[in-house]
């Protein structure tokens, strides 16, 4: 539909999904994407990824026009369209219906 897109990733991304062709890595910790995107790299992110703590490499977009936040793993909001099992986790980690990190990747964080 677009042949002349590109794909851009966080670090390591690659080589957990070698089968996709990526043109461009973030690397820079921040900078001006267009003059109208800035992103900021949030590098060994540690997350809870059932069923272990994961580190993760994100990338958090902040786009100034609009002043929205564009995230993607680093945040989640459980709500009760989720499964009972995950609503039941997530009120017991203190993330249920609410756009925060859980205690449980509070502890993570601190490591």
């Amino acid at each position: 539909m677009y042949p002349q897109s590109k794909t851009i990733s966080p670090p390591g991304l690659a080589k957990k999904k070698p089968e996709l062709s990526i043109d461009k890595v973030f690397t820079e910790d921040r900078i001006k994407f267009n003059s109208e995107l800035e992103y900021t790299l949030l590098a060994g992110f540690q997350a809870f990824v059932p069923p272990k703590i994961a580190v993760v490499n994100e990338v958090v977009f902040y786009h100034l026009a609009s002043k929205t936040l564009i995230i993607t793993d680093s945040a989640f909001n459980f709500d009760n369209t989720f499964p009972f099992v995950t609503q039941l986790a997530t009120r017991v980690l203190g993330s249920y219906q609410v756009l925060k990190p859980s205690w449980l990747e509070k502890i993570a964080q601190q490591r």
